[in-house]
């Protein structure tokens, strides 16, 4: 469609000009459907239903589609409470309903597509933030993909619906007042962005004064790629990092085909995205749907769009790893196939598991630490936590708020996954509070940014200064790393020095070793938030055993400690009553200038007895810790307050 009417798209795009060598100006002009169809025309996905692996995947998003037809909508969509009836999920219904129209015969999805549609253009406010994301990507793919579908006044009027709603948003982002602009690893922000940009694509050319709305999409999409770091390691947690990067790599896919430009490239974090969350696992045959990940920010039970993401990538970075973790999700029953993973998927990229490598990850631009016995699906496993809630890279570029608080105040946590049960667990979706973690107060308070609904990073980012994770590295029969956690505690504690050392010995044992210098006395008080109750079982010695599994928790310094055994109440981010963790809380006897800590824990399954101490010697004169390493004449020396390197030798 080019002609030279003064409706015309090239009339339009004459007079709307983004910057003259734009595909969409130069190739697409007029051209439905254009969004993510080009490479990937709906004529070649029809020839592929009857065969695998599209033909069983398409029949669940035939049963996904069917369930939508007799759904019934409030009489008022905007303002339903979200327990109610969550509205924002009609914007991938019209994905869903739009992509089977496209592929079947089937007039009753065009008829509940029109119908939804029609209902959202009724809405004369989409509002500015989540809700208006979802909806105006949706109506923007479904008006793109079913084009030539409506009739002039249908499509006309629902033209106008979404520029109308966009420019809202627009000029709200343009009064540069709001905090969605900046947020370039925040999922609200990513979300919003996602609507515009699809927006965007969608209306170029059929209406006047699209070309700002695509400039600010694709400026907006190079600041959240700067703002990415190189490990991968998603914002905001693995759930809402989820939601962020479900909308993220659409945008991403646009501005590829629409604007010329390869945010691919420049964006490493991609490259590394499913190994990272891979190793954020634990053991496979231990997933279940609120059971997959080592979490380190908010989390309730379930994750946002990763097999759609996985799935992506594997296509767009030939990524065999992020192909083998989509099937995994899919062969799990943890996650269903989604529109865009079925349209997006390359049979010719081969999954290939990444069981061969070393049972060792180090993502750090987050400082996140994950040791596991193996990678047999049954394997032992923890993590360990210290580094900006945006991460280094993140931190060192920008000084506002980028999104973060879904992250928690838990540097130096430790989670530990073993026989198929948390023997030191995550609380999940909670009100900021270093207490939840398995971590350390000092005088009784937690870290920078706690006791908040979302975590507060403004003290970090105006001193500049944050806990960082100083050491990492794999051995054969152990691993270790170092958390500097002194910069996560406010200044009043007169902390000097924190440092946390994780020890794991293949394959059941973990040795925590704090050693502390104030420039005041101060407590120290440990935490452990174990999967099941814990009971004193002889001196400084405690264990528990759960369904499956079992622990031992050992205190070989100091020599006493004040322990307490409770079930500590959690509140949710609203910070209404959110359930219980068991609590395992151990003090120093009074308040010093240096202290050291020393805890063995053990797990085992919960059939057997509890295996001896490894035997680890503490000197307080020569201020060591001494571990030996089982089968090995070879032990391990360290000098905790010192920070150096473990000595190893006989």
């Amino acid at each position: 469609m080019t002609t030279t009417s003064p409706a015309s798209p090239t009339a339009i795009a004459a007079a709307d000009v983004i910057n003259s060598a734009t595909p969409i100006e130069t190739d697409l002009l007029g051209i439905h459907p254009r969004m993510l169809c080009i490479k990937h025309p709906f004529t070649r996905l029809r020839a592929h239903l009857g065969t695998d692996p599209w033909k069983g995947w398409f029949a669940e998003l035939v049963k996904q589609g069917q369930s939508l037809l007799a759904q019934e909508l409030p009489a008022t969509l905007m303002g339903t409470p979200p327990h109610q009836f969550d509205v924002r999920h009609l914007g991938e219904q019209m994905i869903l309903l739009a992509l089977l129209a496209r592929l079947t015969d089937d007039a009753s999805c065009r008829t509940r597509l029109a119908y939804l549609m029609q209902r959202l253009t009724d809405e004369k406010d989409w509002g500015h933030s989540l809700i208006y994301g979802h909806w105006a990507r949706g109506f923007a793919f479904a008006l793109d993909w079913m084009w030539h579908d409506l009739d002039a006044a249908t499509r006309n009027a629902h033209v106008e619906t979404l520029y109308t709603r966009t420019r809202q948003v627009f000029d709200a982002w343009a009064t540069y007042r709001s905090g969605e602009p900046f947020g370039y690893t925040w999922n609200i922000s990513a979300v919003v962005l996602g609507g515009v940009a699809a927006t965007a694509a969608c209306l170029y050319g059929e209406r006047p004064d699209i070309a700002p709305i695509m400039n600010l999409a694709w400026e907006k999409m190079r600041l959240q790629s700067l703002a990415l770091g190189p490990d991968g390691v998603s914002p905001e947690g693995i759930m809402y990092g989820g939601y962020y990067t479900s909308y993220l790599i659409i945008s991403f896919l646009l501005a590829e085909d629409l604007m010329g430009f390869d945010l691919f490239e420049t964006t490493p974090w991609l490259a590394r995205h499913a190994r990272s969350l891979h190793a954020q696992t634990v053991a496979r045959t231990s997933w279940r749907s609120d059971n997959v990940f080592f979490n380190q920010g908010d989390a309730h039970g379930h994750a946002f769009g990763h097999e759609s993401i996985l799935r992506i990538i594997a296509s767009r970075l030939k990524d065999e790893t992020a192909q083998w973790f989509a099937d995994e999700f899919l062969e799990s029953g943890k996650m269903g196939t989604s529109p865009f993973s079925f349209l997006l998927h390359d049979p010719e990229v081969k999954p290939v598991a990444p069981t061969t490598r070393p049972p060792f990850d180090y993502l750090e631009d987050y400082g996140i630490v994950i040791m596991r016995s193996d990678w047999s699906g049954t394997e032992s496993a923890c993590a360990v936590k210290c580094g900006p809630n945006v991460g280094h890279h993140a931190a060192r570029r920008f000084t506002h708020p980028l999104g973060g608080g879904h992250m928690h105040p838990n540097n130096g946590d430790v989670q530990i996954f073993a026989h198929d049960a948390w023997i030191l667990a995550h609380p999940g979706y909670v009100w900021k509070d270093t207490s939840y973690h398995n971590t350390i107060l000092i005088n009784g308070t937690g870290q920078l940014g706690d006791q908040s609904e979302w975590l507060e990073d403004l003290p970090y980012r105006r001193q500049r200064k944050y806990p960082f994770m100083g050491r990492a590295e794999h051995h054969g029969a152990w691993d270790y790393c170092m958390a500097d956690m002194t910069n996560a505690y406010p200044d009043q504690s007169g902390l000097t020095a924190l440092r946390r050392f994780v020890f794991y010995l293949r394959p059941d044992t973990w040795i925590i070793i704090d050693a502390m210098e104030s420039a005041r006395p101060v407590t120290l008080t440990q935490l452990f938030h174990t999967g099941f109750p814990v009971a004193a079982d002889g001196v400084q010695t405690f264990s528990g055993h759960g369904t499956t599994a079992a622990c031992q928790i050992r205190i070989h310094a100091p020599a006493t400690v004040v322990a307490t055994l409770e079930e500590q109440p959690l509140l949710h981010t609203s910070r209404t009553p959110q359930g219980t963790m068991n609590l395992l809380r151990l003090t120093t006897p009074g308040a010093a200038v240096r202290h050291l800590c020393v805890t063995e824990i053990q797990a085992y399954p919960s059939s057997v007895k509890a295996p001896p101490s490894i035997g680890i010697t503490v000197s307080a004169r020569e201020e060591t810790v001494h571990l030996p390493i089982s089968g090995s004449r070879a032990g391990i020396t360290i000098h905790p307050f010192r920070g150096d390197t473990p000595i190893t030798g006989a």
